[in-house]
């Protein structure tokens, strides 16, 4: 009788050391998720406000009266007035800086939950690497465009990686990573061209870049976060809802330890041998 309370207190113990363990494992990758959301929308946030501020020339204005400093801000090459090329690093730019690199820690502080080889592991964190180069190089006044370019072709290569991975933490899901590694890379150059594109579509000032490009970023970038922090909370109301559509299915009964009811290793009912808690 002794050894069999023996080994109960030691499968017990080993229990609650595994069981510990996982929930400081959850709380860590829940952590990871919560700090890169901010990430993004700290990104977000500091992008919105340089834009606005590059397009404060504009404000107020119609096609038809653009003021010189409107057309002066408009003239050029750059999707984003903030990004390539800047004539000099005033306040709208040092946020756009800001964001780039705000953006590209969201991506690399998630990367640990990911368990792969480290080849792999250097090929995901590639494109935000690559982006913290880019904050770098514009800070130095250096051409950046190749380095964007750099930037796209690093992303395709990660999402494939992040695809072929196997061993995600539990509250992973691809999708949730591919939001993110998009958030991280929302300053890479294929992003900016297609923000151009929509841009000169919706406007009729379509010679140069028309006034207010940038802000479709934002907005997404906005939408990449919530999705990221909320991921959770929606993944627990779907499981109630589903559950709730189940009438007939009764919830497994716990005793006061918080332990699942089940049965025995050796098969008896939990009134004959009390080593018949499972772990939940």
């Amino acid at each position: 009788m002794a050894r069999s309370t023996t080994l109960d207190d030691g499968e017990s113990k080993g229990g609650v050391a595994f069981t510990r363990g996982a929930s400081v494992r959850l709380v860590r990758t829940s952590t990871r998720w919560l700090v890169s959301a901010g990430l993004l929308g700290a990104g977000a946030a500091l992008q919105a406000v340089a834009v606005r501020m590059a397009w404060l020339p504009c404000a107020g204005q119609s096609i038809d009266a653009f003021s010189p400093e409107c057309l002066r801000a408009m003239d050029g090459t750059n999707p984003l007035p903030v990004i390539i090329r800047p004539e000099g690093l005033v306040l709208p730019e040092i946020l756009s800086l800001g964001a780039m690199a705000a953006l590209s820690l969201a991506w690399l502080v998630v990367l640990p939950s990911i368990r792969t080889g480290r080849r792999a592991r250097v090929a995901l964190a590639a494109p935000s690497l690559l982006a913290l180069a880019a904050v770098l190089t514009l800070a130095l006044g250096a051409p950046v465009e190749a380095l964007l370019v750099t930037i796209d072709a690093a992303s395709i290569v990660a999402l494939l990686v992040l695809v072929a991975a196997r061993d995600l933490e539990p509250d992973g899901h691809r999708v949730r990573y591919a939001v993110v590694l998009a958030g991280a890379t929302a300053m890479s150059f294929g992003n900016l061209m297609l923000e151009y594109s929509v841009a000169i579509s919706l406007s009729e000032a379509d010679w140069d870049v028309p006034p207010h490009t940038g802000y479709l970023t934002v907005v997404g970038l906005g939408l990449a976060a919530a999705v990221v922090a909320g991921w959770d909370r929606v993944g627990r109301a779907y499981e109630h809802l589903a559950r709730s559509a189940q009438p007939g299915r009764q919830a497994t009964p716990r005793p006061p330890d918080g332990r699942a009811v089940g049965r025995s290793r050796s098969g008896q009912a939990p009134g004959t041998d009390h080593r018949w808690a499972l772990l939940s």
